[in-house]
């Protein structure tokens, strides 16, 4: 039987899941005593890995390209 994750299997995937996991988190700080600058990490390694996942796809289309 195959397991199902919690974290989506391909970066795309998990950039859009991390962002959404930033978004809620955001929501329920105060309930569960999260201080505001890991939130603030929090949304930014979000962004990071958003942008650094879209300059990946940049890159193996401009390789593409050069074939």
């Amino acid at each position: 039987m195959e397991r199902n994750y919690y974290l989506p299997r391909t970066d795309t995937d998990r950039a859009v899941w991390l962002q959404n996991f930033s978004t809620k988190l955001a929501v329920y700080a105060v309930v569960l005593s999260i201080a505001p600058g890991t939130l603030t990490s929090v949304h930014n390694d979000s962004e990071f890995y958003s942008q650094l996942v879209l300059f990946i796809k940049q890159i193996k289309d401009y390789l593409k390209n050069l074939i």
